[in-house]
């Protein structure tokens, strides 16, 4: 398992460096390693431009890699992530709303009404299938993807207000960018980030024991509503802020979880959620490198790049699964 974990910690530092060098304006092997060392060369690219970039797409990734596994424990379902459930629909409502009113500064109220976004998309999942299912898992997956529906037609209608010189750029926003001013907001939002991250593996305890049911958590003495409900508040921040700053992002925190699961073959959550969020962070920066080098002088939104290449590994594990159940 040691081996594993280091296997998968050398990977993102491997593809971070990788992405690093990769770009419109070359940077040498030398330059990168000078900087390192304190060396004002390529500093500007570095430290302003890649740097930011590099650092957004491995939180976001990571945070997306851990939250999705947590909703697909919780829900036992392979399909539940935040954009499943329509958390990232709610949240993006909210930054668009930000856009529209030209709030300032945006630093504050695209965070903030982003969250706002995702709690209210959260929480009228949470009462309609209550109300009509009692929390199963296929009616909140049913009721997230109307919800996520229902917002991103009241995002598009509100983009339709935007003037042209904001519209494209929210267009990119909404297919999952990195590569704009937002990148800087890393160094505020991110220690949020790291710290919803690690509150979500201090909880692994509660997970394994949620997995195994209703009547075992409570055996063990553990509230299971109460479990659920902290779970589901720092997961739902956590996407917020991620949304805040890349855009509406699919399938990382869909695919991530499955591939962690196939390849570190354990059920302790503990170190699922550590390796789904090295995973998820690594997957994020190859999608962004691919998406800004695919092209010459043609940028592909990392959302683009991860559904592309997520889509297809989903439907290969959904299909196996499926066999194998047959069998």
């Amino acid at each position: 398992m040691k081996l594993k974990f280091l296997l998968m910690l050398v990977f993102l530092i491997a593809v971070s460096f990788w992405s690093l060098k990769t770009g419109s304006t070359s940077v040498t092997w030398s330059q990168i390693f000078e900087f390192l060392s304190l060396s004002p060369q390529a500093s500007a690219i570095l430290t302003q431009l890649r740097g930011p970039r590099i650092l957004s797409a491995a939180l976001v990734g990571g945070s997306l890699g851990i939250v999705g596994l947590v909703f697909q424990t919780l829900l036992r379902n392979p399909l539940a992530e935040p954009y499943t459930l329509g958390l990232s629909g709610g949240s993006s409502l909210g930054a668009v709303l930000a856009l529209n009113l030209a709030l300032t500064p945006s630093l504050f109220w695209i965070p903030f009404l982003s969250t706002v976004g995702c709690f209210t998309s959260a929480f009228l999942v949470l009462i309609l299938a209550r109300r009509q299912l009692e929390l199963e898992s296929r009616s909140l997956i049913l009721f997230g993807i109307m919800i996520s529906l229902f917002f991103g037609a009241l995002v598009v209608t509100g983009m339709s207000f935007l003037s042209p010189d904001k519209l494209q750029g929210a267009m990119f926003w909404l297919l999952g960018e990195f590569g704009t001013t937002r990148d800087q907001w890393i160094y505020f939002l991110g220690p949020m980030m790291i710290l919803g991250a690690i509150l979500l593996i201090f909880k692994a305890r509660s997970l394994d024991v949620l997995a195994l049911g209703e009547a075992r958590g409570l055996s063990l003495g553990f509230s299971p509503q109460k479990e659920r409900v902290q779970l589901i508040i720092i997961s739902t921040f956590l996407t917020a802020l991620g949304v805040s700053i890349a855009g509406l992002i699919g399938f990382i925190g869909l695919v991530t979880p499955h591939l962690v699961r196939r390849f570190l073959k354990t059920s302790r959550h503990k170190i699922l959620l550590l390796g789904s969020g090295l995973l998820g962070s690594t997957l994020l920066i190859v999608a962004d490198t691919v998406g800004r080098t695919v092209a010459k002088n043609i940028e592909v939104p990392a959302g683009s790049i991860a559904a592309l290449f997520g889509a297809p590994i989903l439907i290969y594990f959904l299909v196996g699964q499926s066999h194998a159940s047959t069998d």
